[in-house]
């Protein structure tokens, strides 16, 4: 081993151990004498970088199902705190009397086997909790992100006919929001949805603003779609 790629290993060896550690013998080469790794130090050293692997964090994401009733979000994260996560970003909401959310949270590794029992725990109480272990550093997808929002009387389908227009054009829907609602002049029903969408770049503003509108004629709604970050 050069005596570089010496230097290199013992300053890593010293972040992971701290300065007191007793990590090297001496060699009998005279005044000066020359230090060298040891099983110990190397037992050291492995350890304490398996310390400092298992306590980086994890992305988990909740999928929640249940009866809704109070103090069910306490209930959920008390354990999260309990065993060292973080709560990063939720969606929740009741539908037709359930109590229905996603969860992003950060947790130890360490700790990440035993949250999962802890959620299994929850059963007992009515909870369905399915857990699956996020992608960290994916990074954004390509192509620019774009706002739908429509409103009109409520039929069978709306949804279908406007996902696969923009689904055959490679747009993908990253957030939607929908809404059953009273029009409140009228009093019938109407369907809401607001949509965040990633659009290609091959995909041209215009050309998907007409295919939208078009379909909406059909469907009797209104639609907008929000081009204000885009500069074709």
């Amino acid at each position: 081993m050069s005596t570089r790629s010496k230097a290199l290993r013992w300053a890593q060896v010293a972040l992971c151990l701290g300065a007191g550690a007793r990590i090297f013998m001496g060699a009998s080469d005279g005044a000066n004498p020359a230090p060298r790794w040891t099983d110990a130090a190397q037992t050291q050293y492995d350890g304490a970088r398996s310390d400092r692997t298992s306590s980086m964090p994890v992305s988990l994401i909740l999928t929640i199902v249940g009866p809704d009733r109070p103090g069910l979000v306490n209930l959920i994260s008390d354990r999260v705190t309990a065993l060292g996560g973080n709560w990063l970003e939720s969606r929740m909401a009741n539908l037709a009397g359930q109590f229905a959310g996603i969860v992003h949270l950060h947790v130890p590794e360490a700790n990440a086997e035993a949250l999962i029992a802890a959620f299994r725990d929850l059963e007992a109480q009515g909870l369905r909790i399915v857990v699956t272990r996020g992608t960290e550093g994916a990074g954004a997808p390509p192509g620019r992100r774009m706002k739908l929002e429509l409103v009109g009387q409520d039929r069978p389908g709306v949804v279908r006919d406007i996902s696969h227009a923009l689904a055959s054009r490679g747009v993908s829907i990253e957030e939607l929001v929908t809404d059953f609602v009273s029009g409140s002049m009228s009093g019938e029903s109407l369907v809401r949805a607001s949509a965040q969408l990633r659009v290609p770049a091959q995909v041209r503003t215009v050309q998907l603003r007409e295919a939208l509108e078009s379909l909406a004629n059909d469907l009797m709604v209104d639609l907008t779609l929000d081009d204000s970050g885009d500069r074709r």
